[in-house]
C-alpha cells in the first residue's frame, strides 16, 4: 500500500522491481502492473514532467531507483538498454491502444443499450451540472411541451414551480446510496404551447436524486480519496393520478 510516487509528482528517476509488484493507477482507477524485472516511471525522467499517473506497491517490494544522472551516465549510451526501452515502451502502447479500442467498443455498445432504455421509459430524466445547469434530458419531457434541446443549458429552476425552491438542495444533492434524496414530491411546469396546459400548468412528479461522483459509491464518502462531483441525477415520475386518487379516498 505505500506510495511509490503521485500523478503531478515532479522527479527525474525511474524504478527497476527487483521483486514483488506495483500497481499503476490514476484518480483511483486501475491502469496496469508491473512485476520483478519490469520497470516504470521512465517517461518522467527521459521527459523531465510531472507523471501522468501514481505508482504503489502492493504488498513486500524492493525496488531499484535510477536518476537522470545515473541513467545518462551508464545507461544512456548503451545501444541495447536504449533499445530495449523502445521495444518495452512500444509493446506497452501497444497493449494499451488495443485495451482503449476494446474498450471503446463496448462502451459504445452499453451506450446505445442504456440511451435505448433511458429513451423510450415513461419518467423523466435529468442530468444536472454541478452548477445546477440541465446537461441531459430524455425524451419524456416532451410530455410537458419541452424539447431535450431547449432544456439543455437551462437551470433545473426553471421548470420547476416556485413553490418548489425550497426543495433544490434536495434535488441538486451530491449525496448517493441511502442518504441520497428519494420520493420527494415536485411540481414541474407545464409549457403554454403544449397541449394540456389549458387543463393544468403544473403536473406533480416523484423525484429521486443522487449525486454523480467519478469514483465508486462506496469510496464517496471515504476520506482520504480524490474524487470530482459531476453532477446529480434525477428521475420524475408522474404523480398526477396517483395523487388524485388519494384524495378522492
Amino acid at each position: 500500500g505505500q506510495i511509490v510516487f503521485n500523478d503531478g509528482d515532479h522527479g527525474e528517476s525511474m524504478f527497476i522491481i527487483l521483486s514483488g509488484c506495483i500497481e499503476i493507477f490514476k484518480q483511483n482507477k486501475h491502469i496496469a502492473m508491473r512485476g520483478a524485472g519490469d520497470y516504470f516511471g521512465e517517461m518522467a525522467m527521459i521527459e523531465m514532467k510531472p507523471r501522468s499517473a501514481s505508482a504503489k506497491a502492493l504488498g513486500d517490494s524492493f525496488l531499484f531507483e535510477i536518476g537522470k544522472h545515473s541513467f545518462d551516465k551508464f545507461l544512456g549510451s548503451n545501444p541495447d538498454i536504449i533499445r530495449e526501452f523502445l521495444l518495452t515502451i512500444s509493446h506497452r502502447c501497444r497493449v494499451d491502444l488495443d485495451i482503449i479500442d476494446s474498450g471503446f467498443l463496448e462502451l459504445c455498445k452499453n451506450e446505445e443499450r442504456y440511451r435505448t432504455i433511458v429513451e423510450t421509459i415513461s419518467d423523466i430524466v435529468l442530468q444536472i451540472d454541478p452548477d445546477g445547469l440541465i446537461d441531459f434530458a430524455n425524451s419524456s419531457v416532451s410530455f410537458l411541451g419541452y424539447t431535450p434541446q431547449e432544456l439543455k443549458g437551462q437551470p433545473l429552476q426553471s421548470i420547476i414551480s416556485e413553490k418548489g425552491d425550497s426543495l433544490m438542495e434536495d434535488l441538486l444533492t451530491k449525496r448517493v446510496g441511502p442518504r441520497a434524496t428519494s420520493d420527494v414530491e415536485v411540481m414541474f411546469k407545464v409549457k403554454e404551447d403544449c397541449a394540456i396546459y389549458e387543463f393544468m400548468q403544473e403536473v406533480s412528479f416523484l423525484v429521486n436524486a443522487h449525486g454523480l461522483w467519478d469514483v465508486r459509491n462506496d469510496l464517496v464518502i471515504k476520506k482520504g480519496y480524490n474524487k470530482n462531483f459531476l453532477g446529480t441525477l434525477c428521475i420524475a415520475r408522474d404523480h398526477t393520478q396517483r395523487k388524485k386518487s388519494e384524495e378522492e379516498a
